[in-house]
């Protein structure tokens, strides 16, 4: 390039403004700079800090600077100039800002993107897996700090809760939660928003998310995210509505007795002590012959009824088929065993004053072992009874 070209474009880079020069002594102080341009203080002992090693090698170098006073970013040239008056550095500043702002907002981007997938991917991975696990995964996508879940099959509620504060649930209000299950996804409600709802068999559900200073709402455009955590849900929500059907009875809603055998498989959690109530309801065949099996069916749930007043986190009740039925003492002690029957009789009584058409009357034989009991002898013996009872 000869010097007149030179000269030319250093005119250009100075009249049209493309850029301002600052020339700087051996200590890095500034002795000359374009018209108008300036640091602050602060801004110019950061500029010295970032100034290249001083070199006298013919080399160009390039780096760049940030005056967060005016929030420029600059991309600077630098170069060694000796002249009569000592040895200078010059300084080409090239105002990079808007280009520099792209690339930050691609950056950001990228690290959303990165974000997004890995989110969906772990989900996927985990689509078989306790949806209440992904709970803590929302909140931090969305950057919350609250997620919740409630599900209703019109009987029974469930919530599930993730928090990252000490904060007790603010939806006690029965009334509440049926608002909340009854929004739609994007509708707010109070510092809440619903990121999915629906009805999965007989149950509707509703995903909440407390909205605080800092919350992602755009994430909820990604309908890739929301529909991949609509899958999570809606599949847990299935697969416990399948798991719930197969190990209960779908007349009475007890127990059946395929989940009496799995219990009896794992030995009932080991406990000291077994005890096994033999129930048989002693007048469904008379019911059935002499009033009808419709009155058969309200006696069958009338038992039901019973034995789900006498079931606690100690004692579970099972339809075995018929007019068969079993309960299942763990840890309960000989007295507490004997009252039983007692106990069973006092619900007998509950139901049988609410229903005056029928009378159920029912059969109970217990069985009880404790410390180095045979659980297969209990069963044994728990099996005759109904043997016994099936031959009269």
């Amino acid at each position: 390039m000869d010097d007149k070209l030179f000269e030319e474009l250093l005119e250009d880079f100075i009249t049209k403004k493309i850029g301002v020069i600052v020339v700087t002594d051996a200590e890095g102080n500034i002795v000359r700079k374009s018209e108008g341009f300036g640091f602050s203080e602060k801004t110019e002992m950061h500029w010295r800090l970032g100034i290249p090693e001083f070199e006298d090698n013919g080399k160009c170098s390039e780096w760049d600077f940030v005056d967060e006073d005016s929030q420029k970013y600059y991309n600077v040239t630098t170069a060694v100039y000796k002249t009569d008056e000592g040895v200078f550095q010059y300084h080409f500043l090239f105002d990079n800002t808007e280009c520099a702002l792209d690339r930050r907002h691609n950056s950001l981007m990228f690290e959303e993107m990165e974000k997004m997938n890995e989110f969906q991917e772990t989900m996927l991975r985990n689509i078989s897996e306790d949806y209440s696990k992904m709970l803590p995964m929302i909140a931090d996508v969305f950057e919350s700090d609250e997620v919740i879940i409630f599900i209703s099959d019109g009987n029974n509620l469930k919530e599930l809760r993730h928090s990252t504060t000490d904060r007790e649930s603010i939806f006690t209000d029965t009334r509440e939660v049926d608002i909340i299950l009854s929004l739609k996804e994007g509708e707010k409600y109070k510092d809440y928003i619903c990121l999915n709802c629906g009805k999965v068999g007989t149950s509707r559900y509703a995903l909440i998310v407390h909205m605080i200073p800092g919350f992602q709402i755009d994430r909820i455009e990604n309908l890739s995210l929301i529909n991949g955590i609509k899958l999570n849900i809606e599949g847990g929500i299935l697969r416990e509505q399948l798991k719930y059907e197969s190990e209960h009875d779908s007349q009475t809603d007890l127990y059946n007795k395929d989940k009496y055998v799995s219990l009896m498989k794992d030995k009932f959690g080991d406990p000291e002590t077994l005890a096994i109530f033999n129930l048989d309801i002693s007048n469904l065949r008379e019911v059935n012959e002499t009033l009808g099996r419709d009155l058969g069916d309200e006696l069958i749930m009338m038992a039901a009824k019973s034995i789900k007043m006498m079931e606690s986190d100690r004692i579970l009740g099972f339809r075995m088929g018929g007019d068969k039925f079993m309960m299942v003492g763990m840890g309960l002690t000989y007295d507490e065993a004997n009252d039983f029957k007692y106990r069973l009789d006092e619900c007998i009584d509950k139901v049988n004053y609410e229903n005056r058409d029928i009378k159920l009357k029912m059969k109970c034989n217990v069985t009880f072992g404790e410390k180095t009991y045979s659980l297969d002898s209990l069963i044994d013996e728990a099996d005759q009874f109904i043997r016994d009872e099936s031959g009269k």
